[in-house]
């Protein structure tokens, strides 16, 4: 994760239990025990890339459109 995207992220998304980013689902970087062990490590590799590159776009696009996380646990307008 790039050094800004992360308070960026923060300010949209929430904090998950735990910290860490609270990502949408499908964002968030898999789990390494979700692969067997017998799989090869580029396998894993390239989904964390694929997430991270994920979760940069959508940073970008909901900071675009104005979206951030609201305190009733969902998401809206800036304008609203």
């Amino acid at each position: 994760m790039t050094e800004d995207l992360y308070p960026r992220a923060v300010r949209i998304f929430g904090t998950a239990t735990g910290g860490g980013v609270d990502w949408p689902y499908g964002v968030a970087v898999p789990s390494r025990r979700h692969y067997r062990r017998d799989e090869t490590p580029d396998r894993y590799e390239a989904a964390v890339k694929d997430r991270r590159a994920a979760q940069e776009k959508v940073t970008d696009w909901a900071e675009h459109y104005g979206l951030r996380q609201s305190s009733a646990d969902c998401y809206s307008h800036a304008g609203a």
